[in-house]
C-alpha cells in the first residue's frame, strides 16, 4: 500500500461524504429546467460520473492541502482502487432513490 492510513482514511471519508449527498444531487439534477439547460439525458448516470470526478478531485484537493503536493502516480492507482471497491455503494446509492 502506498497510501498512508491517513490519506485512505481522509479518502474514505470523501466517498461517505459524496455518497450521503447522493439524495440532494439526484433531486437537483432531475429537475427537468435544470436537465434542459445543462442538456442531460440522463440525470442518474449524470450524477454517477460526477460523483467519481468529485471524489477524485476531492482527494487530490486533501493532497495538495495538506501535503502541499501532487498525489504520485501510484497514490492516484490506489485511490482508484478504493474508489472502484466502493462503487456497489455509490451505484446503489444514486440508482437506489428511483
Amino acid at each position: 500500500m502506498v497510501l498512508s492510513v491517513n490519506l485512505r482514511s481522509v479518502l474514505e471519508q470523501i466517498v461517505d461524504d459524496n455518497v450521503r449527498n447522493v439524495p440532494a444531487l439526484i433531486e437537483m439534477w432531475r429537475n427537468e429546467a435544470v436537465r434542459q439547460q445543462y442538456q442531460i439525458a440522463n440525470a442518474e448516470d449524470f450524477v454517477y460520473g460526477y460523483l467519481l470526478s468529485s471524489i477524485h478531485n476531492q482527494f487530490t484537493l486533501v493532497v495538495q492541502g495538506v501535503e502541499r503536493r501532487l498525489p504520485s502516480d501510484q497514490e492516484i492507482l490506489e485511490s482508484k482502487d478504493i474508489v472502484i471497491r466502493r462503487i456497489p455503494e455509490i451505484r446503489n446509492a444514486i440508482f437506489s432513490k428511483g
